[in-house]
């Protein structure tokens, strides 16, 4: 329903939204009320479709499931083209799965490719999909920032996100960690858009992917999109030298060869194989 907003993790003696405890100045695991939504391995935990002017904050969604073609998203399903005004934000989206996409967070758009939701302070841990393990989003342009991916994994393309949105997408200040890909590309990110695209102000680390002839892209992996915006991120401990771009063994950033132009400015690389 249009103009909802839910909020959890009360410890019910507040008397506004903002006097929860910890909720804006920790992470859900050391919360001292912690609302959890359980999808108890067969559901998924929640779905939200075309709909607006909405907000969920102050959540733990676990446990969630999602079988099913063309979708996924254990954790939180988004479909039916939601656009900036709804709002994900304070949520842990932890340990779901997705048989197909993503196991966390799927954003689906519709054929007129819009602005997506905007997923801001969320943690998001230990999901499975077979695309995308945190995260996917199709025919949507969010904003994710104030994020932490941890822990995902998928068999292809973007252990913590997949993005083949077609419109210009925003990621700032967000930490990816010990992401992974089994089989293909993209430990951190894919990034399959046609969208005027900027990652910014992150942190890659540890992440990993093991690739094919076009490369890994432990960090970072860039299929296509004119004049992705790279800048002021830190790309560090990435050791997979699976891939090969131009016989060079790539670990941080990789692409596919014809990939459109990419502007970094301003990006420390630490400890890679080699950097991009």
């Amino acid at each position: 329903k249009d103009g909802v907003a839910v909020y959890g993790s009360f410890a019910g003696t507040e008397t506004t939204v903002d006097a929860r405890p910890d909720v804006a100045t920790s992470s859900p695991m050391e919360w001292s009320s912690l609302t959890t939504v359980d999808g108890n391995a067969t559901l998924p935990c929640v779905t939200i479709d075309a709909i607006g002017d909405c907000r969920l904050d102050g959540f733990e969604l676990t446990n969630g499931r999602y079988g099913s073609s063309p979708d996924g998203g254990g954790g939180i399903k988004i479909t039916g083209g939601c656009d900036d005004s709804v709002v994900i934000a304070n949520c842990w989206v932890n340990e779901n799965v997705s048989t197909y996409y993503a196991g966390g967070v799927c954003v689906r758009g519709t054929s007129s490719y819009q602005v997506g939701p905007v997923v801001t302070r969320c943690w998001i841990t230990s999901n499975v999909g077979a695309y995308g393990g945190g995260m996917e989003v199709y025919r949507s342009g969010p904003t994710v920032e104030r994020c932490v991916f941890y822990g995902n994994s998928a068999g292809y393309d973007g252990g913590a996100i997949r993005n083949d949105g077609g419109v210009a997408s925003l990621i700032q200040n967000c930490l990816f960690d010990r992401n992974v890909i089994t089989s293909r590309w993209g430990g951190g990110i894919y990034w399959y858009s046609s969208g005027v695209d900027a990652v910014q102000h992150c942190t890659f680390v540890n992440n990993s992917a093991k690739g094919s002839s076009y490369g890994t892209g432990d960090a970072l992996y860039l299929r296509t999109g004119p004049h992705p915006y790279i800048r002021n991120n830190i790309f560090a401990h990435h050791q997979n030298q699976a891939g090969l771009v131009q016989a060079t063994p790539v670990a941080a950033i990789s692409g596919y060869p014809g990939a459109y132009f990419m502007e970094m400015r301003n990006n420390l690389f630490y400890n890679n194989i080699n950097d991009w």
